[in-house]
């Protein structure tokens, strides 16, 4: 999912945990969408354990959880090898639109 920082730096701080990461300098992680450290979160796929179990719960909380193509999620019992397909997780709709046209961009 690192494309979308093209498509986003010029209105958020945009952070690629494959990248970004660093020991000395460290950057907010998923779980910082409870917290409000982060706005949005883009997931190329989210495990039941951890991804999806997050995007539940930010979505318990009020925040927009979509498939990368704005379709609500999957049900569970549906998804194959305990993963969901990618996930848009967003505090706004603002943020979802943001995340969702960045990911369509990214794509084509």
């Amino acid at each position: 999912m690192g494309d979308l920082g093209p498509h986003l730096g010029d209105r958020y701080r945009v952070y690629h945990t494959k990248t970004d990461y660093s020991k000395t300098a460290p950057i907010p992680n998923f779980n910082g969408l409870l917290s409000g450290d982060l706005t949005g979160a883009v997931l190329a796929r989210g495990q039941f354990i951890d991804g999806a179990a997050l995007a539940f719960m930010a979505e318990e909380m009020g925040h927009i959880v979509t498939t990368l193509t704005g379709d609500p999620p999957p049900l569970l019992h549906t998804c194959d090898d305990y993963m969901r397909p990618g996930l848009l997780i967003a505090s706004s709709p603002e943020v979802h639109s943001d995340l969702l046209a960045a990911v369509r961009l990214a794509q084509a």
